[in-house]
């Protein structure tokens, strides 16, 4: 559904059914989270909500799709205090909620 429909006629080519894909029209947020304790159900829930909180600081009013989350952790690193952590990132596609209510989704 890519890719443009030409249609020859008398005169020239015309477009037709041509749509942008969506992946090219949403936003990838991305956010890091550290626990004290490697737990990916409350890494998941920490990502969320700072994706959210991104989403709606950084354009306005976003809807992250969370359909495409993806959670790569945890990672060990090192707290402030010298103490082990766990490292947890996600990635997730969002797309205007403006683009919606015109009917662009």
């Amino acid at each position: 559904m890519g890719q443009p429909v030409r249609v020859t006629v008398p005169g020239g080519d015309l477009h037709r059914g041509v749509r942008e894909p969506d992946h090219l029209r949403m936003q990838t947020y991305r956010a890091t989270v550290t626990l004290p304790a490697a737990h990916r159900d409350h890494a998941i829930a920490e990502l969320r909500r700072e994706v959210q909180r991104l989403s709606t600081a950084e354009r306005g009013l976003e809807l992250p799709d969370w359909s495409t989350l993806s959670v790569e952790g945890p990672v060990e690193v090192y707290g402030p205090r010298g103490e082990v952590c766990f490292e947890y990132r996600g990635n997730v596609k969002g797309r205007s909620i403006a683009e919606r209510l015109a009917g662009r989704s």
